[in-house]
């Protein structure tokens, strides 16, 4: 085991690829915080980790909302200490609002930017500082390839993080720690495994 008595910290944990990720985390022997806004799904992901034998603190909470975050991190830290990955799987695309980037609105944009970028920018602000006294940790963020429309069609494409830099948010100002930011590229998903 891996990861034997590590703490993640896994968004958007109660579908898809969160899901299986909290999974396998918990299979590699980490303890984990789930974090969905489906309190139902994140119940059952924290069954599938407890089976794994390892510990689960299901949080339903909005990873758009400032306070929410602050009191699920804060949760997390009364159960466990500490903690060690963070997993940023919050995300959305704009597809079925618009077809076209030039008929889509600034609304779109801004939805599109909060769901996939500024979640990732929120829940990774209360790690870094521990991340950084600890000199150790860990910031996975997953990121579609195309977050608003495809550009080989004229469509608008904010890059792999919004910001077409993979590492955009653990690097600025944080040289003293190694952080690992992972590009992770799933292509086709399957429940069968992570």
């Amino acid at each position: 085991m891996r990861l034997k008595d590590r703490v993640a910290f896994v968004t958007g944990a109660g579908h898809g690829i969160g899901a299986a990720s909290a999974e396998r985390l918990a299979r590699e022997g980490a303890d984990l915080v789930i974090l969905d806004l489906d309190s139902d799904a994140i119940e059952q992901t924290a069954d599938v980790v407890r089976r794994h034998g390892r510990k689960a603190l299901a949080i339903c909470a909005d990873c758009t909302a400032d306070a929410a975050v602050t009191e699920a991190f804060a949760r997390a830290r009364e159960a466990y200490g500490r903690i060690d990955i963070l997993f940023n799987n919050v995300g959305q695309s704009a597809r079925e609002k618009a077809t076209e980037f030039w008929c889509s609105e600034p609304e779109t944009w801004r939805f599109v930017l909060e769901i996939s970028l500024f979640t990732a920018l929120r829940c990774s602000r209360h790690v870094v500082p521990e991340m950084r006294e600890r000199r150790s940790g860990k910031i996975v963020n997953i990121f579609g390839i195309r977050v608003l429309w495809r550009p080989r069609h004229g469509r608008l494409c904010l890059g792999e993080n919004g910001s077409g830099r993979h590492d955009a948010i653990a690097r600025p100002g944080t040289r003293s720690v190694s952080y690992q930011c992972e590009r992770c590229m799933p292509g086709r998903y399957s429940d069968a495994g992570a």
